[in-house]
């Protein structure tokens, strides 16, 4: 069976925002992010546990390429909320999953 979903790149052109992506003593790396729905708290490794769902980022790895997926705990994200919103600074507290082609990332304000 094949896999059904859209690729990637489709979803960033619908629902992906403009975002900057700046490892700690790195420069920042532009690309798109797109906002998931809230994840439940239970996530390993998540450092601020609060009885709320956490914000959850999709980041594609192709605009992060030089960047391992296990040195993203500590990065700094800045995107908007939403479309025409201005941009805000998240920091990334956990990794959620590694695909081949996007990282799923916890995120709290910074």
């Amino acid at each position: 069976m094949s896999d059904l979903r859209p690729d990637l790149e489709a979803a960033l052109g619908v629902f992906g925002l403009p975002a900057t992506v700046t490892l700690p003593g790195e420069e920042p790396v532009a690309t798109a992010a797109i906002w998931l729905p809230p994840v439940p708290v239970e996530i390993a490794g998540v450092l601020v546990q609060t009885d709320h769902p956490q914000r959850a980022l999709v980041l594609p790895r192709a605009g992060l390429a030089s960047i391992e997926p296990e040195r993203l705990r500590g990065t700094i994200v800045n995107v908007a909320e939403s479309e025409g919103a201005p941009p805000s600074s998240w920091l990334i507290e956990a990794r959620i999953s590694v695909g081949v082609d996007e990282v799923r990332v916890v995120v709290i304000p910074s």
